[in-house]
């Protein structure tokens, strides 16, 4: 008997050739809406000014500080009684034209004479006349309760 002959063997087939790569697209520019864009800018904008006007505010303040600070300095007699490590923390209510309406003493040095004098001394200026020269802004946030701390080696002796 005849032996069968083997199939055939099919012919490989050849590799597929590999897809060829998309052109490389450019990313889609996000869309900016104009709107947005002035709005952000806007609000960048504010903030800056912002800054800028509260750290104008703050040296404003720092200046009259050094004015109230001069003052009272000037006004203030030393008790004899006075020592360095002494300190009376003073809540001076003022204002808008400059005028003294209360000086509190917050914290005693513990010598109520030293207390006295402190609270003589901002008495005795009465009226900052430079402070109503300030924005109304200005005054409310530093100036209406003012708190002093008095220590004999801050003050000319």
């Amino acid at each position: 008997k005849p032996k069968p002959k083997p199939a055939p063997k099919p012919a490989p087939k050849p590799a597929p050739k590999p897809a060829p790569k998309p052109e490389p697209q450019p990313e889609p520019k996000p869309q900016i809406d104009k709107q947005q864009l002035e709005q952000a800018l806007a609000s960048a904008l504010a903030e800056e000014e912002a800054f800028l006007a509260a750290s104008n505010d703050e040296e404003l303040a720092s200046s009259y500080a050094d004015y109230i600070f001069e003052r009272v300095a000037a006004n203030w007699s030393r008790p004899p009684s006075a020592r360095r490590d002494m300190e009376v923390e003073l809540l001076v209510q003022l204002v808008p034209t400059g005028q003294v309406i209360s000086v509190v003493v917050v914290r005693s040095s513990g010598n109520a004479a030293f207390d006295r004098s402190a609270e003589q001394a901002v008495l005795k200026v009465g009226r900052f006349e430079k402070l109503k020269e300030l924005p109304p802004k200005v005054f409310e946030t530093y100036f209406r309760k003012l708190p002093l701390i008095f220590r004999p080696d801050d003050l000319r002796l």
